[in-house]
């Protein structure tokens, strides 16, 4: 998700995983990797990005659209 506020001129890529995600990752306009299963990057108003995730069993999960 993308949250923002307008007048600030601030922005932000929200990514959160299950209980399972051991780590998520954004590509594209927004870019970085947290350890854990919430991601939280400073963005562009209109910023896209892909996102994926590391299970805890060694899988891969990509997000939802």
């Amino acid at each position: 998700a993308r949250c923002g506020s307008p007048r600030a001129g601030r922005w932000y890529l929200l990514a959160a995983g299950s209980s399972q995600v051991t780590s998520v990752a954004a590509r594209g306009d927004v870019r970085g990797t947290a350890v854990g299963r919430t991601l939280t990057l400073p963005a562009r108003e209109g910023d896209q990005a892909r996102l994926s995730g590391r299970l805890a069993g060694g899988g891969r999960v990509t997000a939802l659209r």
